[in-house]
């Protein structure tokens, strides 16, 4: 077993993906809509959440969707310049967190990478904080 150099970082160590969560049903907030597609600063919630990994400068982001799957990944890709970066696991029955996190397990099964899993509808985490993580 080689021993890691302690002066690097994990993600110069391993390439990041990032896991989006994005497939709920928003049935708190009392709308149709999805909940990650309501907008916050003239933008949908997703977008913010999208940005915020884009800085990480992950190697691809998957974003779990589910409950109005077309119009989330049109959210996402009007958020990233290169379309190959993102990807859409697809979570058939929003039965909740976990499971939303399973629903990526294939495409996830031989990444080799360090994983951040962000929710969808958390839009002000700082991207430091993410970075920070990340890091540690």
């Amino acid at each position: 077993m080689t021993e890691r150099d302690p002066r690097l970082t994990l993600q110069q160590q391993r390439p990041l993906d990032v896991l989006i969560m994005a497939a709920g049903l928003g049935t708190r907030m009392k709308s149709q809509k999805a909940k990650v597609l309501h907008e916050l600063a003239g933008r949908p919630i997703i977008a913010h959440v999208v940005q915020k990994a884009l800085a990480l400068q992950p190697r691809k982001i998957f974003v779990v969707v589910g409950h109005q799957a077309d119009k989330v990944e049109a959210a996402v890709r009007s958020e990233v310049q290169n379309d190959e970066i993102v990807s859409f696991p697809l979570q058939r029955e929003q039965r909740g967190t976990g499971d939303a996190v399973m629903s990526a397990r294939e495409v996830l099964k031989d990444a080799d990478s360090t994983l951040l899993i962000l929710s969808g509808d958390v839009p002000l985490v700082h991207e430091e904080t993410l970075r920070k993580l990340v890091e540690h």
